[in-house]
């Protein structure tokens, strides 16, 4: 059943034309409610459920000034949400974080849920971060690594398509293995 905007006509009777009233009722609730709590909801009124947005890679919104838009871009082969700031200047990421991870720092084995990242420990305190494929469009990211004890700092550096990881004592330089470390990976426009 589809939405009918003619209805009711000024010709129209109301009871000749109730079956066609109650099925755009039907079909506006429908619509309504693909991203909204119903109408009448006990609560949550006017509230969305979420937000769904189809991807505009091809046709990104037109913004003038003092307005902005958040649509859905494919980059890569991964689509994501981009806020574009008035004027139609520079889409930016909504969400930077492309790629995370946490690893036991002697092994190298994944602690909890990783996101987009692999590892290889190449030796004591050196580790090499890839990224799945399609996760990135260019070479704008920042990797930033965090170690779980005092007294040691992480030095990540991007190399093309991986991040190379460097843990050292603070106060000797010592390359050393931390307890764990994690790796969050953000892209910038």
């Amino acid at each position: 059943m589809s939405y009918n905007s003619n209805i009711p006509l000024a010709t129209d009777l109301i009871s000749v034309s109730q079956g066609d009233l109650l099925n755009n009722f039907t079909s506006m609730q429908n619509t309504f409610t693909t991203d909204h709590f119903g109408f009448n909801p006990v609560a949550n009124i006017g509230f969305h459920k979420h937000v769904t947005l189809p991807d505009q890679t091809s046709s990104p919104p037109t913004t003038a000034a003092s307005q902005m838009a958040i649509y859905a871009k494919t980059t890569a082969t991964i689509t994501s949400p981009y806020y574009r700031r008035d004027g139609l200047a520079t889409d930016i990421p909504v969400s930077p974080i492309k790629a995370f991870m946490r690893i036991v720092g002697a092994s190298g084995a994944t602690i909890g849920t990783a996101l987009n990242l692999s590892v290889v420990r190449n030796s004591v305190g050196i580790y090499t971060f890839t990224p799945a494929v399609g996760t990135f469009s260019d070479n704008n990211y920042l990797p930033i690594a965090m170690v779980d004890a005092v007294g040691l700092y992480a030095a990540a550096a991007g190399i093309g398509a991986t991040c190379q990881i460097v843990v050292r004592q603070a106060v000797s330089g010592i390359v050393q293995d931390p307890t764990s470390l994690s790796v969050l990976v953000l892209e910038f426009a």
